[in-house]
């Protein structure tokens, strides 16, 4: 499978975003909403073709890494840390 169209679970990535940086993150598991998709995957071919964008990362632990990395070195946009700071304290 081509890394470009690998997806992750909305599971995957808390769990991941839980081991790397070792807070506890709250989450409430409900039944899907209707309308809700089942499968969603970003497709980047888009933004390599029209930014010359190329994909360096495919492993998401490293993806959440290198983003929990930034963010605690004080590279973080604002209304991410508004939003998601509280729970990650």
């Amino acid at each position: 499978m081509d890394k470009t169209t690998i997806g992750f679970s909305v599971k995957q990535v808390i769990e991941t975003v839980k081991k790397v940086t070792g807070k506890n993150i709250p989450v409430t598991i409900t039944k899907r909403r209707a309308g809700d998709s089942a499968h969603l995957v970003a497709n980047s071919k888009p933004a390599q073709e029209a930014l010359g964008w190329q994909l360096q990362y495919a492993d998401l632990s490293t993806i959440i890494r290198h983003s929990w990395q930034f963010r605690r070195g004080g590279g973080c946009v604002v209304g991410w840390q508004q939003e998601i700071e509280p729970a990650l304290s």
